[in-house]
């Protein structure tokens, strides 16, 4: 379903967006302290990701890169964000116990309904 927003094609027309996104995520990585240990860098790419689908696939800013975390209450992001970490969670898992989790988890769900209601909008 994702696969069309990251073709030739729309990259290039988006190609601006991208070059932006990963300012604002240079920005915010000087803003640390000069001595800082980076050990977040997963989750830097992740929110790098997830911004650039987000206006890619939504035109919606998900407000990834210049959030406070203690703010993060947007529900697209909130669902996107679960979303992944589900994906993580089950692909690293055996297929008989990722297919029941994703049946069973209700946040999952609950994040998966707020994605469709947010692309049938």
């Amino acid at each position: 379903m994702t696969l069309p927003l990251f073709r030739r094609n729309k990259i290039i027309q988006n190609l601006d967006l991208v070059i932006d996104s990963v300012d604002q995520l240079l920005v915010r990585r000087r803003e640390r302290p000069e001595r800082e240990v980076h050990t977040d860098i997963f989750e830097q790419m992740q929110d790098l990701y997830l911004q650039i689908f987000g206006i890619m696939g939504f035109d919606y800013d998900l407000e990834l890169l210049d959030y406070d975390k203690k703010k993060k209450n947007n529900e697209l992001t909130q669902a996107l964000v679960e979303i992944a970490k589900t994906f993580l969670l089950v692909t690293y898992a055996p297929t008989w116990i990722s297919a029941p989790y994703l049946k069973l988890s209700s946040k999952y769900r609950h994040a998966q309904a707020t994605v469709q209601r947010y692309i049938y909008r």
